[in-house]
Order: structure tokens, then C-alpha cells, then sequence
């Protein structure tokens, strides 16, 4: 399928990372969408995310494939090694992060001081090839607090509410800015970015394809990208944040998905990213709202109240943020769309990534560049 031009559908993270991996092969590239990946809209998912690498809500049997790839890319980014049109410092930070869980065999040891990781007791991505980067461990929480004093990383009160926590070392990105520099890479090396192509069916793709001149079409359109080729197994799952001023030294990532804090429906969570810190949210499928109800702005206050140090103070609440991961049954769609293959333009789906688009958008952008040059 080895093509000298493609159209790809979408520019949120998927979009532009596959670009770039086909940009950096020397395939010119065409990059359509029905609006600015830089606007803070809900269909611009990328731009509004926390942008904590982590897979969530991926389940497929190639994600931690997939992760292990962007971490790399991550911790070669912050080496300065990858990405040139911006300072590493301004778009990859790693923080520490923690996650509270609840186990009916809680973590123990000889000492107080001691931590260790049962291979049971982590998640398969903490495992894979290239992991150790993470530095993954688990603490009971004293444990955790012993070492917090140390190590600097905020451990809120409710932290003896769970039986231990799982602590990483993980990639955050300052999402509008990595997709600016993405977007400015792919434009350096002679590509086009337009923001004013809706389509409504393949047949429309193709025309642009013709118009562009494309003989491929690489579709990452996220939920819209199900909709497009009538994959009816991809769902809209709604996502609330609020964003706060990032205090200097807050510098500590907190997610908590299990009761009695959190739940897999309203996880809450704390990213610093940036300048700013994501405080969320939610995790709804087919909720279709696009704004943040009242009811919702008040269990986000309080979860800046009890995530932050001293209460939040000091960190100014600027805005909220809704979108929708692209939350596909039976994985993500990756591959050539054979049926759809046609008047001499190939196709290659790419999409359905959960709430794991900053985590695997690399290794899937080089899946695609395999297929399409092969």
C-alpha cells in the first residue's frame, strides 16, 4: 500500500502523530478537519485533556505495545532528542503520581520504611518492556508517608481511607502545546492543515483525497471516525474538567478510581500540566451534554479542595473543560479498511483510543506508517 501523499481525517493527537510519523518518512501529508485542534471545544478532545501518560480506558491487546513506544518517545523528548520546535521543559514534565486502591491483601513488610512490587500487584503496562523508566512501586500508607517526606511528592489526608498506593514516575504533556509543535512540524516539512473539512461519508474523504491528491486515507477521527464508516461499537464517554493556576510547587499527580473517593464512573483526579492543574471528573458513556452541569462544578471545587495542598489555596480556579473519548468495543480500529479500499485510494482506520490517546498515539502512529508504506 505504499503511497507519496496522504489525507488524514482529524487532528486531535492521533491525527497529528500520525502525520508526523509519516512527515518523517518522507510522505507529504494532508491533514482535514471541521475545526482547529487549538480551540477548547468538546470533538477536540486532545486539546483539553490532562495529558497524563497512562493507559485508561484502551482495552486492547496491543495498548501496552503501544504505551511502552510513547514513553520512550516522552523520556527521549525530555532528553532533548526528539522534538526540536519547542523546549522539552515547556511540553514534557515527568511527576510523580499516585494512585490510592483498595485490596483485600494490603501491602506489608519486615519495616516500616521498606516498599516493594509483587508482579501481581501491578498493571500489565508496568510490566512491559521498558517500564522500568517508571520506577512503578507500592506503599502502604505509611509507607507512602514515610517516604513523602523525603521525596517531596503531596500525599493528601484521605490517603488512610485506602490500603496502599500504587507510585510511578510518569510523562505529563502540556497537551496545546505539543500539538502546536507537532502541527508546526508537519507544516515545516511542506504539509497542509485545513479546518474547514466536515465529511459525512467516505465518499465525500474520497473526493478531498482526489482534490489533494492523496492515494491514501488514514481515518483518526476519534468518535466522529466510528460514525464515518458506520462502526456502531465506538461510544462517546464524557469527561469534566476544571482547570486551576498551577502553584510552583505543586509538582504531584493523584488519581483515585475506587471508593470511597472515587469510582470508575467519577475517578478524581489532580494533573499538574503545564501551567495549569486538570482537576477532574468523569467517565460517562453516551452523556451527551456539553457543558459542565452545576452539580458537576461542585464536586470539582471539592475535589480541588481535597486533592491540593492547604485546601487549594493559592491555586485560582480560570475555566472548565468537557470532551469525549473515543471509547471503541473490542479495542481500538486499527488497520486497512479493505471494503473501503477504492478508485485507486487506500484506507487505514485509526481510532477508538479511549481515554489513552496521549499514551499510545506514537505506537499507533507507527503501526500506521508500516501499513501504509508496506
Amino acid at each position: 500500500m505504499s503511497t507519496s501523499k496522504a489525507l488524514i481525517l482529524g487532528t486531535g493527537v492521533i491525527g497529528l502523530r500520525t502525520a508526523l510519523s509519516l512527515t518523517r518518512r518522507g510522505v507529504k501529508v494532508s491533514l482535514r478537519s471541521s475545526s482547529a485542534p487549538l480551540l477548547n471545544l468538546p470533538e477536540n478532545c486532545s486539546q483539553g485533556a490532562g495529558g497524563l501518560w497512562m493507559p485508561f480506558h484502551c482495552d486492547d491487546e496491543r495498548t501496552d505495545r503501544w504505551a511502552a513506544h510513547q514513553l520512550k518517545e516522552y523520556h527521549d523528548d525530555v532528553n532533548g532528542d526528539i522534538n526540536k520546535n519547542c523546549s522539552s521543559s515547556s511540553v514534557i514534565e515527568l511527576v510523580p503520581t499516585l494512585s490510592f486502591k483498595q485490596d483485600a491483601a494490603p501491602v506489608t513488610s519486615s519495616t516500616d520504611t521498606n516498599s516493594y512490587l509483587n508482579d501481581h500487584d501491578a498493571p500489565s503496562w508496568a510490566l512491559s518492556p521498558g517500564s522500568e523508566v517508571l520506577n512503578f512501586q507500592s506503599f502502604s500508607p505509611s509507607q507512602l508517608k514515610w517516604q513523602s517526606e523525603v521525596t517531596k511528592v503531596h500525599v493528601p489526608d484521605f490517603a488512610g481511607e485506602y490500603d496502599k498506593a500504587w507510585q510511578w514516575t510518569s510523562p505529563v504533556v502540556d497537551c496545546p502545546r505539543s500539538l502546536k509543535a507537532m502541527a508546526a512540524e508537519i507544516l515545516a516539512a511542506g504539509g497542509t492543515i485545513d479546518h474547514t473539512s466536515s465529511f459525512s461519508s467516505v465518499a465525500d474523504a474520497r473526493v478531498a483525497a482526489k482534490a489533494d491528491d492523496c492515494t491514501s486515507i488514514v481515518n483518526c477521527l476519534g468518535v466522529n471516525g466510528g460514525t464515518l464508516v458506520g462502526d456502531t461499537t465506538v461510544t462517546p464517554a464524557r469527561g469534566v474538567l476544571k482547570y486551576y493556576t498551577r502553584r510552583p510547587d505543586f509538582t504531584t499527580c493523584i488519581l483515585v478510581d475506587e471508593g470511597p473517593r472515587g469510582s470508575d464512573t467519577n475517578p478524581i483526579y489532580a494533573i499538574p500540566r503545564g501551567d495549569v492543574v486538570a482537576i477532574g471528573g468523569t467517565y460517562l458513556e453516551n452523556d451527551g451534554e456539553g457543558g459542565v452541569r452545576p452539580e458537576e462544578e461542585e464536586t470539582l471545587r471539592e475535589n480541588a479542595r481535597v486533592l491540593l495542598p492547604d485546601g487549594g489555596e493559592g491555586f485560582t480556579e480560570i475555566g472548565n473543560w468537557v470532551g469525549f473519548r473515543p471509547v471503541r468495543e473490542g479495542g481500538v480500529r486499527l488497520g486497512r479498511n479493505e471494503e473501503l479500499d477504492g478508485d485507486g485510494v487506500g484506507w487505514i482506520d485509526n481510532y477508538g483510543h479511549g481515554g489513552s490517546g496521549w499514551t499510545v498515539a506514537s505506537g499507533c502512529a507507527e503501526d500506521v506508517a508500516e501499513l501504509l508504506l508496506a
